[in-house]
């Protein structure tokens, strides 16, 4: 589990970590310009987060109590939070601290007081169910978006453009890239980038080809719009393939940061988790057959997709 970058992960794995859990981070300055945002042991809880299937659990070690609940004396049931927006968004932190996850919705499931060794806690713990949230590598993270990378299901074999012996350059060559479009008034480029993956063990050394959607805003756009677009764009390839085409993975402004003035190169990434009403099972099929090729229509190709 720990030999996987943030990045790795789409909304299919399954995965499980123990994590320290905070609502309020602590921060410390690196230099002049910088700030470390990171969990403080102090404010912390243990937790763990897993996924399976499609469900998202955050287990925790505590009873999370609303704000206003502070100084009673007296708790109940009431008090308890049931949903982030009866507390915060949550922050969490693997124990070797390499990977972060915000978590920014959740909701109460269930609390069991009973004593396991094998819980987060001997008291017992409190379940909530995640539907949004985000692996980074740091806590700092842009509040909009400027940059997209969206991955569907068959896109790569549709377009039938990259391979996985080809070098960066010969990649950047096949690159497809459309400028001026349009939704929702909103203007951007889109680019089908390819690139390629090696995996090694004891007797063979792997590499694969693969291909994703980059979306690329004029002006940094907020995350109900990009996943509003995700699922256009999900939506005409459904139709355009005639298959269940899944949105698998979301990652957030790859690349650079912007300050809100102008580009940074400082490379803050975010893979975005969101709860979606429609991810079908992978399939494995390595002799896929579409009744429209990209190749029969590329000439027409934009203006399908403008139009759609």
């Amino acid at each position: 589990m720990g030999s996987k970058k943030f990045t790795e992960y789409d909304m299919r794995d399954d995965f499980e970590f123990q994590v320290y859990v905070t609502d309020e981070l602590s921060s410390f300055k690196k230099d002049d310009e910088t700030k470390i945002l990171y969990v403080d042991q102090v404010k912390q809880f243990p937790g763990v987060i897993k996924k399976e299937g499609d469900i998202i659990i955050l287990e925790l070690s505590t009873d999370l109590m609303k704000p206003e609940s502070k100084n009673k004396s007296i708790l109940s049931d009431n008090d308890e939070v049931y949903n982030e927006k009866d507390f915060s968004t949550l922050y969490a932190t693997t124990w070797d601290g390499k990977m972060q996850f915000i978590i920014a919705d959740y909701f109460f499931i269930a609390k069991h007081n009973s004593i396991s060794f094998n819980s987060v806690s001997y008291g017992g713990i409190t379940k909530y169910q995640v539907t949004n949230f985000s692996i980074a590598s740091q806590f700092i993270l842009q509040d909009k978006v400027y940059q997209v990378s969206f991955y569907l299901d068959y896109i790569h074999e549709w377009f039938s453009l990259y391979g996985p012996m080809m070098t960066r350059e010969e990649l950047n060559q096949k690159l497809i890239i459309f400028e001026n479009m349009v939704y929702c008034d909103v203007s951007f480029s889109l680019q089908i980038d390819g690139y390629t993956e090696e995996s090694s063990n004891r007797n063979e050394v792997l590499f694969s080809a693969q291909s994703s959607i980059i979306v690329k805003f004029q002006s940094p756009q907020t995350k109900d719009f990009v996943l509003d677009l995700a699922v256009q764009l999900r939506n005409f390839f459904h139709f355009l393939l005639n298959k269940k085409v899944g949105l698998y993975k979301i990652l957030l402004n790859k690349d650079v940061s912007w300050n809100g003035k102008d580009w940074r190169p400082e490379d803050y990434r975010e893979n975005w988790f969101v709860s979606q009403s429609f991810l079908p099972d992978e399939i494995k099929d390595k002799s896929l057959r579409f009744y429209i090729n990209y190749s029969t229509i590329k000439n027409d190709f934009e203006n399908i997709l403008k139009n759609f």
